[in-house]
This record gives structure tokens, sequence and C-alpha cells, in this order.
């Protein structure tokens, strides 16, 4: 199985070395060491890496990637696993209701393109309806 250093990993995924090795450090990534100490990712921790960068993307902190690797490895351990799901599907409706929040704001630049582009304030009032819709929303999620 293939090995890499840091700066290779780093060059591959587009990850800072400096992430990796914060990652490194908290322990959501081990890569092992080489005998002069040097950092060596696998293919394991590079699906790993992924991992991580895809949980970010999703709006996962940290912690709770943290918690889902440990989760994922320990499955045997029902209150680990109970905790892993709860925080799964608690992101699963963050995702959702920002999925509706993406495809209202797509709505009002369609409607604000085709305000401005075909020169018709009168399509206006369409932008402002959008704009109060998501507004409200965006601030009822908040509280």
């Amino acid at each position: 199985m293939p090995e890499y250093t840091i700066g290779q990993t780093s060059e591959l995924l587009g990850i800072p070395k400096d992430t990796l090795r914060y990652y490194n450090k908290l322990k959501l990534v081990c890569p092992k060491r080489s005998a002069s100490g040097y950092r060596l990712y696998t293919e394991t921790n590079l699906v790993e890496l992924k991992c991580v960068y895809v949980m970010k993307y999703a709006g996962f902190s940290l912690g709770e990637i943290d918690v889902f690797f440990k989760g994922r490895n320990r499955l045997d351990e029902n209150e680990l696993k109970c905790s892993v799901l709860e925080m799964l599907n608690a992101k699963k409706m963050e995702i959702a209701i920002r999925i509706t929040h993406l495809s209202k704001l797509e709505a009002l630049m369609k409607s604000s393109i085709k305000t401005i582009r075909d020169k018709r304030p009168s399509d206006a009032a369409t932008a402002d309806r959008l704009i109060e819709d998501i507004f409200a929303d965006i601030t009822t999620d908040k509280t």
C-alpha cells in the first residue's frame, strides 16, 4: 500500500500541511511515523481526510467529526451509537433546511436576473416577496 509524506498528501488533497498537522494533533487522522519521525499517510488516511473535508463542508464541527469517528469505530457501545445517530439526524435536518433556503435563493437569483435582463421593474415585486420569505426563514431559524 502506498504511503505519502505530509507534503504529498497536502498536494494530493489540497489541504494545507498545517491543517493536516492540526487534524493529527486532534487525533482525527493519525498517520503512522517513519523511522525518522515523518508522518506517512496511507490510502486509509486519505479516505479519512476526505471524510473530514466533506463533513466540514456539510457543516460539522471538528468536535462532531471526532464523535462521528469514535462512534463509527465503536458501534458496539450503545450510548455512543445513539449519540452519533442523534447528531447525524440533527445535521440531516439542518441540511434539509439549508437546501430549502438555497432553493429560495436560487429562485431569487433567477427572478433578479430576469428583472434586470428584461428591464421589467414590475418583476421586482416578485424578488421583494422572495427576499421577505427568505429573511423570515433565516431569522426564524436562528432563534
